[in-house]
């Protein structure tokens, strides 16, 4: 009984791991898609806004 829920728990971390290897495998791929681009520095465009101004949504 002990046993079988320790396999249950230890499938059910498996499952979440192979999940999350499976997603940071996919960002990596949308990473190097991305790194072709010549994107501009939308981090410092953000950070040059004036105080006071809000988003246009």
């Amino acid at each position: 009984m002990v046993t079988e829920i320790m396999e249950i728990r230890k499938r059910n971390q498996l499952k979440k791991l192979n999940a999350l290897v499976k997603e940071i495998i996919e960002v990596r791929q949308y990473l190097k898609y991305f790194e072709g681009l010549n994107l501009p520095d939308y981090q410092a465009m953000i950070s040059q806004v004036p105080l006071g101004v809000e988003p246009g949504c």
